[in-house]
């Protein structure tokens, strides 16, 4: 069954305020299925983690230390454990894009990932060749390269470089799997935060505190953001409140997967509605328009937005 729900890229270089996700892992109040898929996951990750100083720092991204796994090849430049251990995480989530979005076949070759050893040399890149995109989130899929590579920089905070690589690995999974998709930006960025917010249980658990706060409204400098915001909003809309907007749309998603019962997950695990309707959606299948899903997020918003907000079960 298909458990591991995976973020939330509150990296954004562009927003020096937002929060950054915990250091260290947080009680993580989830059920027992998703702890244990998360477990057997990183169980060869765990039995594989090498010391910090098993490799040299290296200066030359040219010449990185350089981790693998099946589906992917990491350059970075700490050390060999960050690369091995990225390439791994990265590995782990591929799994479940593959199995969400119903892709049977896999890559030719290896996907890239460069882990730029500061967030300086990161938006020096995403400024001079990728229409600034470094300056929204923490990770980007570099398109318009030869062969096309993921782009992150390094951190010392696990849970920070997990959720970014998650969060480009999956921009970079449907670019290969659906070139010629088009999908809504609720849809393109809501998942890849859901992805990368399951990267760790402490970006899980974060991932949901940040949500409670938004419900509350105990901040009133983070007011809820309207469902109808969310849905219609295209890619630039992200530039403003990137980290609450991508809160919000993880949790939206987990509810339509999961919890909501008109869209989740049938009693097998098979895909239930909601997932239906992304496959649909990416594979440019006509009758995405006017499915249930598509109903519910287009015609009855308010319906959806007072059953999330009204939700307490997760």
């Amino acid at each position: 069954m298909w458990i591991l729900r995976a973020a939330l890229i509150l990296s954004c270089s562009a927003i020096a305020s937002s929060p950054v996700p915990p250091a260290a892992p947080a009680p993580h109040p989830v059920d027992a299925i998703a702890v244990a898929e998360f477990d057997r996951v990183l169980s060869d990750l765990r039995a594989r983690v090498m010391p910090d100083d098993l490799g040299a720092a290296k200066t030359d991204i040219a010449d990185p230390w350089i981790g693998t796994s099946d589906h992917y090849r990491v350059s970075a430049l700490r050390s060999r454990k960050v690369a091995a251990i990225s390439a791994n995480i990265l590995e782990g989530a591929n799994g479940f894009f593959k199995e969400f979005l119903g892709v049977t076949r896999s890559p030719s070759s290896p996907f890239e990932a460069v882990i730029y050893p500061s967030i300086t040399e990161y938006n020096e890149l995403g400024e001079a060749r990728y229409d600034e995109r470094s300056s929204i989130t923490g990770a980007f899929y570099a398109d318009d390269a030869a062969d096309g590579f993921l782009a992150t920089y390094d951190s010392t905070n696990w849970n920070l470089l997990a959720q970014n690589l998650t969060y480009g690995a999956f921009q970079q999974y449907i670019n290969w799997a659906f070139p010629n998709a088009d999908p809504p930006a609720v849809l393109e960025q809501g998942l890849a935060a859901y992805f990368a917010s399951w990267a760790t249980p402490a970006l899980a658990q974060y991932t949901k505190d940040q949500f409670e706060i938004l419900r509350s409204g105990e901040d009133a400098a983070r007011p809820w953001i309207p469902l109808t915001q969310l849905i219609t909003g295209n890619r630039g809309s992200f530039t403003n409140r990137t980290s609450d907007r991508f809160t919000e749309l993880a949790q939206l998603i987990l509810f339509l997967q999961f919890h909501y019962p008109d869209t989740k997950v049938k009693e097998d695990g098979t895909a239930g509605p909601f997932q239906e309707y992304v496959r649909l959606v990416f594979n440019r299948d006509r009758a995405a328009i006017g499915h249930p899903v598509y109903q519910l997020l287009t015609q009855k918003t308010s319906l959806l937005e007072g059953a999330l907000k009204g939700y307490r079960g997760w």
